[in-house]
Parts: structure tokens; C-alpha cells; sequence
């Protein structure tokens, strides 16, 4: 699979291990994703690091991830490259998801205070 799932203190941090996220990959992670929202994930790390390109269809499984937590928790993204921030900047994605550079960052902030 071109992604795993591993918890992180009360987190779980998703690590996309595909350069491309596109109509072939996007369909798997959507219902992958939307799985893990349905099955009481709240706090979600996407780790991007890997992740060269993105085109529609993968931007909509991230939106579908977004809207299956109806508001009650947070997906943020981290190790995003200067080009696909362009295009999150450029589609305005960047304004749905707060954006981290690492995913050591990511998790300590979404992480309950304790």
C-alpha cells in the first residue's frame, strides 16, 4: 500500500509513501481515509514528504477526508514541496488545512494539551 496509518500518541499520522497521488491512487486513499475518520480518528497528520504530485481527484480524497470529521477533529498536512504548496495556494486548499513543515511539528500540535 502506498500509505500507512501509525498512531502517535492520541494522533495518527498517515505517511504517504507514493510520489503521486492521481486518478489511479486516489480512490484507495479516500476510502482508506474516510475508513479511519469513520472509525474514530480525530487527529490526523498527513505526511506529505513523498508526495510529488497531486492532481484533482487526489485533492478531493483529502477534501472527502476533511468532510467525513463533520468538525469534530482536525486533518493537518506537513512536508509539503514548494510546488504542491503553489497549487494548495492556487486552489486555496491551504486555507482548508493548516500546514506544518514536519510531522514532529504536526503532531505536537494537534496533540491533546495535557
Amino acid at each position: 500500500m502506498p500509505f500507512t496509518a501509525v498512531p502517535n500518541a492520541d494522533v495518527l499520522v498517515v505517511k504517504i509513501h507514493a510520489k503521486r497521488l492521481d486518478a489511479y491512487l486516489a480512490p484507495e486513499f479516500k476510502a482508506r481515509l474516510v475508513h479511519l475518520v469513520q472509525s474514530g480518528h480525530e487527529r490526523i497528520v498527513m505526511d506529505m514528504a513523498a508526495l510529488e504530485f497531486i492532481d484533482s481527484s487526489g485533492l478531493g480524497a483529502l477534501i472527502a477526508g476533511f468532510k467525513a470529521l463533520g468538525g469534530r477533529g482536525e486533518i493537518v498536512l506537513c512536508g509539503i514541496t514548494p510546488r504542491l504548496m503553489s497549487l494548495f495556494q492556487l486552489t486555496h486548499v491551504n486555507k482548508l488545512f493548516h500546514i506544518f513543515d514536519s510531522a514532529e511539528e504536526a503532531v505536537r500540535r494537534l496533540a491533546p494539551s495535557a
